[in-house]
């Protein structure tokens, strides 16, 4: 069996190096998602959903993207950050940064781990989370935790913000 997952994998790989690569390089996502589908007999390889997310998220299908990491690649978060990073892209797209954040908290060993910029990674999204802090729904953002801490945290009830990066807002008088 192992040596049949080995033979897949390795045609799967040439499959995205002779037909998607190209494609994907050209931005011609539709194509490539189109020839990856006709080609199901990869399904056994992770890759291929992955493959399948990250086209749609290029095709802007963000919710679709995410269905298909929820289903087929949340097992393997842990294992693979580049499956991870889509996932981040595509909560961040669809449910705002906050979201992004909190999964990026979570999962802060798989970046250490992996020898990636959890810092840097995460400051990027919780700056695009203060830029688009007013588009938040009021609901989700009604209270607000300001704390000297770093860690982040969202619940039904209030936000927490950080001290020393405050995004632009007044609160009324009244």
């Amino acid at each position: 069996i192992h040596t049949q997952q080995s033979e897949t994998s390795n045609n799967f790989k040439n499959f995205v190096g002779e037909k998607m690569t190209p494609l994907i390089e050209n931005k011609k996502y539709s194509e490539a998602y189109t020839i990856l589908v006709s080609n199901s007999k990869y399904k056994s390889d992770l890759n291929y959903f992955f493959y399948k997310a990250e086209l749609l998220f290029f095709l802007e299908k963000y919710d679709d993207a995410s269905a298909i990491i929820n289903a087929e690649l949340s097992t393997a978060l842990d294992e693979n950050p580049e499956y991870l990073d889509l996932k981040l892209e595509c909560l961040s797209a669809v449910n705002g940064n906050y979201d992004a954040i909190n999964l990026l908290v979570e999962k802060i060993d798989i970046y250490k781990n992996n020898k990636r910029d959890y810092q840097k990674t995460i400051d990027r999204y919780y700056q695009k989370y203060l830029e688009n802090f007013i588009s938040v729904p009021y609901q989700e953002r009604k209270v607000l935790l300001i704390s000297n801490d770093s860690n982040y945290l969202k619940t039904a009830n209030f936000v927490v913000i950080k001290q020393d990066k405050l995004p632009k807002i007044s609160f009324p008088l009244n």
